[in-house]
């Protein structure tokens, strides 16, 4: 008959074989091949020049942050299935275009982009030939269980005045499979089959036809607030902004998981009235009973 392992014998092993995951995450097998580093702090990695999106993952709850060594990011669930590994409802993922002296890119496809994975957060540093005298920023950080936050800082390091837009593109409601990859999911931008995108001035509402899901819906708005559009099925938010010398300005994109029909979810309150959708009613409301940010009548949103 074999012996059963003790359960010191199994914790051993696993320490090790985590260890040995580490140290092959940080061994340098080459000048040309970009690796992870630890951090001054003892608990953060650091990698420049990575090449891998959906990564990483940050669960909290029922809620699993996805970001990566490229500056995309995303939430998503798993819901009760019978099987071992059920598969992952990605509740959307985003993207950020910049529109800045004359040229237009995505920041995911910036030359150089620093990645930071701190245990709550991901941060990125990007600069980009096109982007001249700009520097970005990048922090995407879990919001308790019920979403996230993504802010992007702009700072002009030149000596003229920038003007540029700055959009946030988040949708794309889909089921996916476990992969035997890092990655989640592969980042698609053609995955908005069957959702639903529902706009007012300062408010955008995603939901899918697909039953696996259970009627869920997804809330974004930003700060400071911007009224949304559809772009290709995904929510846009876009925002013009006029940079002095040395000035820097922060732009926030945040995202809820709203409750099920006929259920509510944690500390959420009951659906708010049409009128006060436009000021972003539905997720502020949801959010305030959790203590998450606070909301002044008739003047949109406003987080702590």
């Amino acid at each position: 008959m074999k012996k059963l392992e003790s359960n010191e014998s199994i914790t051993g092993r696993r320490i090790l074989m985590t260890l040995g995951l580490l140290c092959g995450c940080l061994l340098q097998t080459g000048p040309a091949q970009a690796q992870y580093g630890m951090t001054g702090d003892g608990v953060s990695l650091t990698r420049f020049g990575g090449g891998q999106t959906f990564n990483r993952g940050i669960k909290r709850g029922d809620t699993i942050l996805v970001t990566g060594d490229k500056p995309r990011f995303a939430l998503a669930r798993t819901l009760p299935e019978a099987k071992m590994d059920p598969d992952i409802r990605k509740l959307g993922d985003g993207r950020i275009r910049i529109r800045c002296a004359g040229a237009e890119f995505w920041l995911d496809e910036c030359e150089e982009i620093q990645t930071t994975f701190r245990p709550s957060r991901t941060e990125y540093a990007i600069k980009s030939a096109k982007a001249g005298n700009l520097a970005m920023t990048l922090w995407v950080s879990q919001a308790s269980d019920w979403g996230f936050v993504a802010r992007l800082t702009v700072s002009n390091t030149g000596p003229s005045r920038l003007e540029l837009s700055a959009e946030f593109l988040y949708g794309g409601l889909s089921t996916h499979g476990r992969t035997a990859s890092a990655a989640y999911f592969a980042a698609r931008d053609q995955d908005t089959a069957g959702n639903t995108v529902e706009l007012d001035e300062a408010l955008g509402r995603l939901s899918t036809q697909d039953k696996a899901f259970d009627g869920m819906k997804v809330f974004a708005a930003t700060l400071p607030p911007v009224k949304p559009t559809n772009v290709n099925g995904r929510l846009s938010f876009a925002s013009t902004l006029a940079l002095n010398p040395g000035e820097s300005r922060t732009l926030s994109l945040r995202r809820m998981v709203g409750a099920r029909p006929g259920r509510r979810e944690r500390g959420a309150q009951r659906p708010t009235p049409a009128a006060d959708r436009g000021s972003g009613g539905e997720l502020h409301r949801a959010a305030r009973a959790r203590g998450h940010f606070h909301a002044q009548p008739g003047a949109g949103l406003r987080f702590p």
